[in-house]
């Protein structure tokens, strides 16, 4: 199986060009994406506008299926409709897709929390951790606009933590997680600071899944000199992101890792 993954496009229309052409190049049997597909915006508007007028019809061409997660970039409304542009586009949850070569397929979004105040795909990372806002911050309300959350919403909210209690790995498994594991070469912010999701290293560490997909640091290859880390036997991946595409051509066989290689690293 062939796979090529991509995250953290961010309306870079040359980038998405690029994988355009890198898999009619590569022939893929699928395209993941893992999340942020948009310019941050505090409104749906513009992300739903470069759906329409851009994103749609370059997803048609991809011609091959097309699985996707949410990124914290991007509003629910939009990650909606692109659920809604073909048969061959599919948003990924934490249930297991089954991928043939008895590969199975899950998806997760969230991030732990960060600085930005649009934090409508961020959650507390672990069950203890609590949240207390220096600024009120944003979340998805009914319409398109983003409301101001009450301070004490997140810590309402289920953590990374116990959403991940119901996900299951193995050997079999691939995972894509828009937050990468803490304390890799993937979620590196300088040399000397790591802000990953425990919560995500914690299951990976538990369940060994062959493969997990990041990103959401865009630096962090940059910074650590690798796209690629192990956490016991899985093998954990997160381009980064550039003004040219950063993106992974994946190989898999009979469970195993045949071939990783970068479009830029």
């Amino acid at each position: 199986m062939k796979i090529v993954y991509a995250a953290d496009l961010h309306e870079n229309r040359k980038a998405y060009e690029e994988l355009l052409k890198l898999v009619s190049l590569t022939r893929p049997d699928l395209v993941i994406l893992g999340g942020d597909y948009f310019r941050p915006s505090r409104s749906a508007t513009s992300q739903l506008r470069f759906i329409e007028e851009y994103l749609a019809s370059w997803l048609v061409q991809l011609a091959v299926p097309v699985y996707f997660i949410y990124g914290n970039t991007d509003i629910p409304l939009a990650i909606e409709r692109l659920g809604q542009v073909s048969e061959r586009v599919r948003l990924l949850d934490l249930r297991p897709v089954a991928l043939g070569d008895g590969l199975t397929l899950r998806g997760y979004g969230m991030v732990n929390i960060s600085p930005f105040k649009i934090k409508h795909y961020e959650r507390r990372d672990l069950a203890s951790d609590q949240y207390e806002a220096s600024q009120p911050y944003l979340l998805s309300g009914t319409g398109n606009e983003l409301v101001e959350a009450e301070p004490v919403t997140l810590d309402q909210l289920p953590s990374i933590e116990e959403e991940l209690q119901s996900i299951e790995g193995g050997p079999d498994s691939i995972w894509v997680m828009h937050a990468p594991p803490y304390d890799t070469k993937l979620d590196m912010i300088s040399r000397t600071q790591h802000v990953g999701s425990r919560a995500v290293r914690a299951a990976i560490e538990k369940h060994q899944p062959l493969l997990t997909l990041h990103g959401h640091i865009h630096e962090s290859p940059s910074i650590s000199g690798s796209w690629t880390d192990r956490i016991g036997e899985t093998v954990c991946v997160n381009p980064g992101s550039g003004t040219s595409l950063y993106a992974v051509t994946i190989q898999i066989r009979n469970n195993q890792i045949l071939n990783l290689s970068h479009t830029v690293l």
